[in-house]
């Protein structure tokens, strides 16, 4: 339910926010908008914002409703709000939303690679300004799994747009659907074969990829689905191609108060499940509600060493093999569970006590996904940055120097990934969310004092010129979060920078810069 003493102001300084901090992927308007300043903004995101100036904190979208709830509201204190554009259909593609594309797959999308992109969809993927002979790359995620694609307008005076994707897209299509693909190659009609491409947009260089009106045959090409790239895989193979070993969701809120260590030691009630046994592995998950981003996440998996019981019903488990890595609910909106076939992903489909038992697919699929930007540097110095884990948990926030063939900054990825998400994955001034382009800036550098290195209040989440300015003292935050432009910037960057001249950052309310080192910034980085 609404709140009831959410105003218009609260509403105007939300959009104002968003105007700031821009849309998250996954909260863009599907079916209604908010109209103002002849802008769209989604009434559900903006209400839940608003809150935080009401109340305090930001309203999860599973607190009330979208639709008629949501509208009336908002009509209520005089914005307008209006149904999203109707569908575009032709050919066999269908645009549902700005974001959601449908494609009925025909026989040149089985045989030859590929399809039409018709003028009345090019929109969809921005290619009304395409040009002839024009080559733009994208990229296809499924099931975690990356590949490449492009689309292309010919040069004959047809000039058809076209999309193409590579080879290992084409086998997966085909192993997936192998009864449909036989079809097309023996000649039965198109028509009575129903499978649709559904395309998710994340961006315009990246579409989130499901398969509808047809099961995919997952469980007969599963080896297909495992990343060749993917080393979490080689590090557990061998348990995995065991029968015996079970996989299971466990959702740990552990903190410095709990008895709880992460990649240690976890505890469960006796009641929750007690089909555990030694050798399983647990997928490390944290709720929207303790994530402290209003959004659910996976942080890594381990392996059960031991089994404790330590008391009629209360179960402690010891973890080997810990692996720490960060996926985020918004990563999984294509993935597909294979647990009671729950489809794709909801916050609702973990079971409200610990743990949830789930399927070696699905274990495979998160693995998947967790291995795509792991760096193999990382593998190598794991032990000790599962101990910068730990420590950072612990609110311990020394790091020494490492020195092995080089000085290494060893825990700078615990920190990074930390503030990063603190700050939603969006630099602290743009509001730039492509996470390619944003860094965990320090506020004293990791030179200066080495008590201060895994401490996330002394990160802010900057795109990468904006940290650069940041490093070189061109800009520095003042205590009260406004940005300062110094006075000493070579002319060309001065004119990038003024635009941001005392605007207020978006920081985590949980997690501020602090003001100390901030003054400290001021004094001994900022050009004055």
């Amino acid at each position: 339910m609404i709140p009831k003493n959410i105003n218009r102001q609260h509403i105007l300084k939300a959009i104002e926010e968003i105007d700031s901090y821009g849309i998250p992927d996954n909260r863009r308007p599907t079916k209604f908008a908010l109209i103002f300043d002849g802008k769209e903004y989604p009434p559900k995101y903006v209400i839940g914002i608003a809150n935080r100036y009401a109340n305090g904190n930001e309203l999860e979208s599973s607190e009330f409703s979208g639709g008629d709830e949501s509208n009336t509201f908002l009509i209520g204190l005089g914005f307008e709000v209006k149904a999203i554009k109707e569908m575009v259909s032709s050919f066999s593609w269908t645009v549902i939303s700005d974001s959601v594309a449908q494609k009925q797959l025909d026989k040149s999308a089985f045989l030859h690679r590929g399809t039409g992109i018709p003028k009345e969809i090019r929109s969809f993927f921005n290619l009304d300004n395409i040009i002839h002979g024009e080559k733009r790359d994208i990229v296809f995620v499924h099931r975690g799994k990356k590949f490449e694609a492009h689309f292309i307008m010919e040069n004959r005076k047809t000039a058809r747009t076209r999309l193409f994707w590579d080879k290992e897209f084409s086998k997966m299509l085909r192993e997936s659907y192998p009864s449909q693909f036989s079809a097309y190659q023996s000649g039965v009609p198109e028509s009575v074969l129903g499978i649709i491409l559904r395309l998710e947009k994340v961006n315009e260089t990246r579409y989130n990829i499901l398969f509808l009106g047809v099961e995919e045959n997952w469980e007969e090409s599963n080896s297909t689905f495992v990343n060749p790239n993917n080393k979490l895989i080689d590090i557990v193979r061998e348990e995995i191609e065991l029968e015996t070993t079970q996989y299971f969701i466990f959702d740990s809120d552990s903190d410095e108060q709990s008895r709880e260590v992460d990649f240690r030691f976890y505890e469960w009630e006796s009641n929750d499940l007690n089909e555990v046994h030694t050798g399983d592995f647990f997928i490390f998950r944290r709720s929207s509600k303790s994530s402290g981003i209003n959004e659910s996440n996976f942080f890594g998996f381990g392996k059960i060493k031991s089994i404790e019981f330590l008391s009629s019903n209360k179960i402690r488990a010891e973890i080997i093999k810990p692996i720490p890595f960060l996926i985020h609910a918004s990563d999984l909106e294509s993935f597909k569970w294979n647990f009671e076939d729950k489809g794709v992903l909801s916050e609702y489909f973990i079971k409200q006590n610990r743990l949830t038992k789930i399927t070696k697919n699905d274990f495979i699929g998160l693995l998947n996904i967790a291995s795509i930007d792991l760096e193999e540097t990382y593998l190598e110095d794991l032990d000790i940055e599962i101990e910068m884990l730990q420590r950072q948990q612990m609110m311990d926030f020394f790091v020494d120097d490492y020195v092995g063939i080089q000085k290494r900054r060893v825990g700078h990825k615990v920190f990074a990934d930390k503030v990063k998400f603190n700050y939603g994955y969006r630099c602290a001034i743009t509001g730039i969310s492509s996470k390619d382009f944003l860094v965990a800036s320090h506020i004293i550098p990791w030179a200066q004092r080495k008590d201060t290195r895994l401490d996330p209040s002394n990160g802010i989440c900057l795109s990468v010129l904006l940290d650069k300015a940041f490093d070189k003292g061109y800009i520095t935050i003042s205590v009260d979060y406004k940005v300062v432009i110094s006075n000493f910037c070579e002319t060309t960057i001065k004119i990038i920078l003024e635009q941001y001249e005392n605007k207020m950052i978006y920081y985590p309310k949980d997690c501020a810069p602090n003001k100390d080192f901030l003054k400290w910034h001021n004094s001994f980085v900022f050009k004055h």
